[in-house]
């Protein structure tokens, strides 16, 4: 097995269990998982499959530097997701 296609089915594994997991939740409780799920697991497994396999396609190594730009877009999409459930009414 490919190791990025391993780094991209473990994103969706961890996508799908979160998922399930958090089905009857209240969004306070599923908005602040879902911001630590991205940034602590999600971000850097999706940031090394993608700069991957961004080197692969133009078979460059140097092109894998673009992890550096993907991960903190997604992390700074997790930590938004995490402040906006931490700031959230807990009756909603």
């Amino acid at each position: 097995m490919d190791v990025m296609f391993g780094l991209y089915l473990a994103s969706l594994l961890v996508i799908v269990t979160a998922f399930l997991l958090l089905k009857n939740q209240t969004k306070k409780l599923r908005f602040i998982i879902w911001g630590v799920t991205t940034m602590l697991v999600i971000a850097p497994l999706l940031s090394l499959a993608i700069g991957g396999s961004i080197a692969r396609t133009e078979e460059n190594m140097w092109a894998a530097g673009s992890i550096f730009y993907i991960f903190p877009l997604i992390f700074g999409t997790g930590l938004i997701i995490l402040i906006i459930g931490l700031f959230k009414e807990k009756g909603s």
